[in-house]
């Protein structure tokens, strides 16, 4: 599993979130999902992708460089 956390989340403040990703679809550190929670216990929470479109982490471009 990766573990992320959501828009409203603070780091090192607000629990996180426990991601499993579909089989043959795996994670990236910086990929955004849309994930469904399924479970929680105290401040971690479990969940799963909605689809198998992963949206990576726009790329940085130095534009007029």
């Amino acid at each position: 599993p990766r573990f992320g956390r959501t828009y409203r989340d603070a780091p090192d403040i607000d629990g996180r979130v426990e991601v499993f990703s579909h089989a043959g679809h795996p994670l990236k550190t910086g990929d955004f999902v849309k994930v469904r929670i399924t479970g929680a216990a105290g401040y971690l929470r479990k969940g799963v992708p909605l689809s198998e479109k992963i949206c990576s982490t726009p790329q940085r471009t130095t534009a007029g460089k």
